[in-house]
């Protein structure tokens, strides 16, 4: 199995990771340990190895998932949508609350239809990907959801451009 990357068992680490500039190195670390992860055993292990740091391990990867689709969509890169929805996978399989883990798939499939990707393709590839129980039943409802409850703004998020490019922003109208 890939190693698994320090950010998933360290706060200090992991802190700041969603704020952080697109991209950042840890982009670089957690897709490369999720992009080993072809299939359902290398997936069993990986949750495995992160079941220790369960919680910290989830929030990491619920946020790579966000910034993958952000990433995605500059590079108009398909593989990196898959990436971000198998850590999506992963943090659905490490926590017993999959709605901790929607916004990212909202962000996953837009991203998807952005960049000209079948999203209900990608979301179903990424289930047969994981293999896990707790994943397939996050993974197939989200696609089935209306329209308006798929999408980023229903969870606050919104597509913007930054000095980098293209970004989806989270901006919760409760907190001004």
């Amino acid at each position: 199995m890939t190693p698994i990357p320090a950010v998933f068992g360290n706060r200090r680490i992991a802190g700041g990771y969603g704020r952080r500039p697109l991209p950042d190195p840890l982009d670089t670390d957690v897709r490369g340990f999720l992009s080993a992860l072809s299939g359902p055993a290398e997936f069993a292990a990986a949750g495995d190895g992160l079941r220790e740091n369960a919680v910290l391990a989830a929030q990491v990867l619920a946020v790579f998932g966000e910034r993958a689709a952000s990433l995605a969509v500059r590079a108009k890169d398909p593989a990196m949508i898959r990436d971000g929805l198998t850590g999506t996978a992963l943090a659905c399989a490490l926590t017993d609350d999959a709605r901790e883990v929607v916004a990212p798939m909202a962000l996953l499939y837009r991203a998807a239809e952005l960049i000209g990707a079948d999203p209900d393709a990608e979301f179903h590839a990424a289930v047969r990907r994981a293999g896990n129980p707790q994943a397939e039943r996050a993974l197939t409802a989200f696609p089935r959801r209306s329209p308006a409850d798929r999408a980023p703004g229903a969870m606050y998020y919104f597509e913007r451009q930054d000095a980098d490019g293209f970004r989806f922003v989270f901006d919760d109208p409760y907190a001004r």
